[in-house]
């Protein structure tokens, strides 16, 4: 049997509604990929995740008169979208075979981030020191595999200790909430204003085991009490972190003594982001860097 491959492209703040249009076309649901800009882009559209939403569908149950109809519906809900692509493969288990995109791997010295079937099926396993992260992959916030995920989770590896308090601000799927939480920390709270990542950290929190052990909250900075934190990790847009940080907002959440670990920045905005930290009080006292990609640590003396 040949397989049809629907495929679109969306920011990610429409992802979720194109997911929706796709539904009633395939009962598997749809596939959501990351892909991300140009780095050395400044535009703020250009450092946003594009998602590439796919469904499969047996060649049988799409005629051209169907594709045909399904592309102008596609253009008239999504007129400022890319075009639908659609696309004939030969027989293959296209049900599965995207997952053959993604494998285990390990990151940091102890960290281990595993597709959920992979931890189903018993392979690979981890060592006796290793931290296993397990993620659904074909969800849309984040899985491990951008630069600024990473730099939080090799930063993290240095900075959390078992019974910090730490507040994880855009915290998407979850991953590095989960993460502190395997590495002893609580009590731990990861907001996010979108309430379909929220349910995707919820999810991912069943499949790591740690359900109930971190608080999730859908909304912004004011859902977290101020000034009672030992570490607030944010990994968003540095246009977004640069704007919190010279409202005034973000730098009073951590207790006095503790820090902040900001991520999403690239390399040429460092110099912008490090003079809107010092006007608010704040110093950059460590860095890590990935590619075109940094972190910062932070306090407020």
């Amino acid at each position: 049997m040949n397989w049809y491959e629907i495929a679109a492209r969306a920011p990610a703040d429409q992802v979720e509604a194109v997911a929706a249009w796709m539904q009633p076309w395939s009962p598997t649901g749809a596939v959501a990929e990351e892909q991300w800009g140009d780095p050395n882009d400044l535009a703020p559209r250009a450092l946003l995740p594009e998602i590439h939403c796919k469904i499969y569908l047996p060649e049988a149950e799409l005629n051209q008169e169907q594709q045909s109809q399904l592309m102008l519906d596609f253009a008239s809900s999504f007129p400022g979208l890319p075009p639908l692509a659609i696309r004939l493969y030969a027989e293959q288990d296209w049900a599965t075979a995207w997952r053959e995109n993604y494998q285990t791997f390990r990151l940091g010295q102890r960290f281990v981030i595993q597709p959920s079937w992979l931890v189903e099926a018993g392979w690979p396993s981890p060592k006796a020191d290793d931290i296993p992260l397990v993620i659904e992959p074909g969800m849309a916030f984040g899985t491990g595999q951008h630069e600024t995920t990473q730099l939080c989770l090799k930063a993290m590896e240095e900075l959390v200790r078992p019974g910090m308090a730490i507040l994880d601000m855009g915290t998407g799927s979850g991953i590095l909430s989960i993460a502190a939480h395997k590495m002893g920390a609580g009590p731990i709270l990861g907001v996010d204003n979108d309430p379909v990542a929220i349910e995707v950290a919820h999810e991912n929190a069943a499949l790591n085991g740690v359900t109930g052990q971190i608080e999730w909250r859908v909304g912004s900075l004011a859902e977290a009490p101020a000034g009672v934190w030992d570490l607030v990790i944010v990994n968003i847009l540095a246009v977004i972190i640069k704007t919190m940080v010279s409202d005034g907002d973000l730098l009073q959440f951590a207790r006095h003594g503790g820090c902040y670990l900001l991520s999403g920045i690239i390399a040429a905005q460092r110099d912008m982001m490090a003079a809107a930290i010092e006007a608010a009080g704040g110093r950059i006292i460590r860095e890590w860097q990935d590619g075109d990609w940094i972190a910062l640590q932070v306090t407020v003396p």
